[in-house]
């Protein structure tokens, strides 16, 4: 394989990887508002449960978009880990910088 067609692979794998990379910063994101939600929820039902101010919509969409939020988390960040080590090995094909 030319190093020309080497250093085409480097970047496609590069910008994969950046693209993975963004998603899970947008899903880090939205589990952490749901994370923040429930610990709120939490502490209301603790202290009080009778004035606990609940947006039932809200709160079931969050219950239902969770388990495939965190799917979807866990399969990004394996393939964000390939992606990196692929990116480790074929370093030397990097173009340089310009």
């Amino acid at each position: 394989m030319s190093e020309e067609r080497q250093a085409a692979e480097y970047l496609a794998v590069l910008r994969e990887h950046n693209e993975i990379a963004d998603e899970l910063t947008a899903l880090k994101s939205r589990l952490h508002r749901i994370g923040n939600s429930f610990i709120g929820l939490g502490k209301r039902l603790v202290e009080d449960p009778s004035v606990v101010p609940l947006d039932e919509a809200a709160f079931k969409a969050d219950v239902s978009d969770l388990p495939g939020l965190l799917r979807r988390y866990t399969e990004l960040s394996l393939k964000q880990a390939e992606k990196k080590s692929a990116l480790e090995k074929s370093e030397r094909f990097k173009p340089p910088a310009s």
